[in-house]
């Protein structure tokens, strides 16, 4: 098989937020998805995700 026949490598790009208020897995913020939900910090009212935006 030709390499030029197989898929193409994706480029991905990922983030952090602190959010004020929870999301679910597969929101968006434009371009961005949120893919990782990690809880709240201790002693804040913040949820913690990751974001992955894929380019190229």
């Amino acid at each position: 098989m030709d390499q030029r026949d197989g898929p193409e490598n994706m480029q991905m790009e990922t983030k952090y937020l602190r959010l004020h208020t929870s999301v679910t897995l597969g929101s968006r913020f434009g371009d961005w998805r949120v893919c990782w939900l990690g809880g709240w910090e201790k002693h804040r009212m913040y949820y913690l995700v990751m974001l992955v935006r894929i380019t190229g």
